[in-house]
């Protein structure tokens, strides 16, 4: 963005300086010294040495007095208490000289149109165009409800053992009482065999007598 500063109310400079000053993003220093950027010649020494200082600071052109007798901005009696952000339209004034200040360029970039940048020009990437995925394809997340119907969703509530193998071989360490009673399909009374086997004949001595 630049700023121009016109001196409207004088047609030349004596020290054949030109009128016009151009600011592009920089500072300058304006005075009665031919050392400054804009020397502004005054025979009266109204006008200090160095008077006034503009400096470009956070996108905007900025004036500050340096003088003993003033700045005066837009035709105001006062000089300027402090710094003063040009305007575009502003006139300032040093000594005799009225200068306009004209703000010129958008800070944006040059062949850009200003609807571009409130519309925005462009879509996001869409990630070379891959078409949507297909929503049926997609894998459940494990979370939800079971489809109904499913054979998922309808475990059994009470465990069921496996059946047993009718071809297992009995444990050698087996009763052979119990194997007999598998085998007759009968429960098999012990004591009373074990009464039967050992029948207590006091006639002839003791236990097992025949």
């Amino acid at each position: 963005m630049a700023l121009t500063l016109v001196i409207t109310n004088v047609p030349k400079l004596d020290n054949g300086v030109s009128t016009t000053l151009v600011l592009d993003r920089n500072g300058a220093l304006i005075g009665r010294s031919a050392m400054a950027d804009w020397s502004l010649p005054d025979p009266h020494s109204y006008i200090s040495s160095t008077h006034c200082e503009i400096e470009f600071r956070d996108g905007g052109y900025v004036i500050t007095d340096r003088s003993l007798n003033g700045t005066l901005v837009n035709g105001g009696p006062d000089r300027m208490a402090g710094p003063h952000r040009i305007l575009d339209g502003d006139t300032i004034t040093i000594g005799h000289y009225d200068i306009s200040c004209r703000l010129d360029g958008a800070d944006r970039p040059s062949g850009a149109s200003p609807d571009a940048f409130q519309a925005g020009a462009s879509p996001a990437w869409s990630g070379w165009d891959r078409a949507p995925a297909d929503p049926a394809a997609e894998p459940e997340s494990g979370w939800g409800p079971s489809p109904a119907g499913s054979d998922a969703g309808q475990a059994a509530s009470v465990w069921t053992p496996p059946p047993a193998d009718p071809g297992a071989r009995a444990s050698p360490w087996s009763s052979p009482i119990a194997s007999e009673a598998s085998r007759g399909g009968g429960a098999v009374n012990i004591w009373e065999q074990l009464a039967s086997s050992n029948v207590v004949d006091w006639a002839r001595g003791g236990f097992g007598a025949d």
